[in-house]
């Protein structure tokens, strides 16, 4: 836990360092000034990236299994993988590291490099959507949910090019996501949906009548699914598995509704911003797909798609916000009940099994 607690405090102060930096480059123009602010943006990035490259492979509830699996059949030449990019990735770090050390490093590079350039370029607030990347378990999980922690972070490296409407490169990017995890392809239809505004009436709406008949919606999606080849051939075995809990994800759920009941506080104000419109259909999106855990599988994974974002643009949001007063306490609000969630969820109850922290240099 202290080798976390420490690399997450030297992050912060590195991003703290950068903000203010940035600030005065903008204010005063001085290339001298804008080359330190790179470098504390590369300190910053640095910390939680060399954690993650030389974990041991203990460390992620899956590194040890799926996808040390992934890497022996790539590395024996066996075909059948369904994720190219993600293969690819591989077959890269067998020519450079010829080891599977190699993948770890090579997914935690571009896991953290996209994070943090989002983190640099889309935030307005780094300093907050560093501390929210670990509190709110983005980048624990990403040590366990590799191949879809990159495929999200590339979807949200996307999200300027709805904003900009620039179809093709976001295009590009959600292919590349797709071809690393095939459930990215979703993203593509957010191209169009996330440029429409979102009304509170419809969220409300849509929400009361998914939790009245989720039962049957689940059980229709379910029966949709089940005639497609894809899901069948690749999917289908979840549908008996362990992950079947017949249990609501309350938790999660309870974090997200009130996510939105934030966003619902200041629509008023913040309703012209794209920003905020992209937020809260995303929020939507992750609680309707929370909605589901007791009837579909891995119903979390799915919410997280859509709730990674968060980290980037939350921050921003807290401006809408018109008492001062108010807003400190809301934000230090957020901030503490995070930190809380991290805490319990990571460090208590050992979720995806990265505590405690062992590095390949057994320290």
């Amino acid at each position: 836990m202290l080798t976390y607690v420490i690399m997450i405090l030297i992050s912060i102060l590195m991003a703290l360092i950068a903000q203010n930096l940035k600030r005065q480059y903008e204010a005063k123009k001085e290339k001298s000034t804008k080359a330190l602010y790179r470098i504390f943006c590369l300190a910053s990035f640095l910390p939680p990236f060399l954690i993650s490259a030389f974990r041991a492979y203990s460390i992620g509830t899956d590194t040890s299994g799926t996808y040390y699996n992934m890497y022996y059949n790539v590395l024996n030449g066996f075909g059948g993988m369904r994720d190219v990019g993600y293969g690819f990735i591989n077959k890269l770090a067998i020519m450079l590291f010829d080891d599977y050390s190699g993948v770890l490093i090579l997914t935690s590079l571009i896991f953290c490099g996209i994070s943090f350039k989002c983190i640099f370029s889309e935030s307005k607030y780094p300093v907050l959507s560093v501390i929210l990347f670990f509190a709110t378990n983005v980048y624990f999980i990403s040590m366990n949910m590799i191949r879809q922690s990159i495929a999200i972070s590339l979807f949200m490296m996307s999200i300027p090019h709805i904003k900009n409407k620039s179809l093709f490169k976001f295009l590009i990017l959600n292919i590349i996501a797709t071809s690393i995890h095939t459930t990215s392809i979703i993203y593509i239809a957010l191209y169009f949906l996330l440029q429409r505004k979102l009304k509170i009436k419809t969220i409300i709406i849509v929400c009361i009548l998914t939790s009245l008949f989720t039962s049957s919606l689940g059980m229709a999606v379910i029966k949709l699914l089940s005639g497609i080849g894809y899901f069948r051939k690749y999917f289908a075995w979840y549908l008996s598995s362990r992950f079947v809990t017949g249990q609501l994800n309350l938790f999660s759920l309870l974090i997200n509704i009130s996510i939105l009941l934030f966003l619902f506080y200041i629509h008023k104000s913040a309703k012209e911003d794209k920003d905020y419109n992209i937020l809260l259909w995303l929020e939507t999106l992750a609680t309707l797909s929370l909605l589901f855990s007791a009837y579909i599988p891995l119903m979390q994974r799915v919410s997280w798609m859509f709730s990674f974002a968060l980290y980037i643009y939350l921050p921003k949001m807290f401006d809408y916000i018109k008492k001062p007063k108010a807003r400190i306490v809301i934000k230090l609000a957020v901030i503490f009940c995070f930190i809380a969630y991290m805490t319990l969820t990571i460090f208590v109850n050992g979720y995806n099994e990265v505590v405690p922290y062992v590095s390949r240099f057994k320290w």
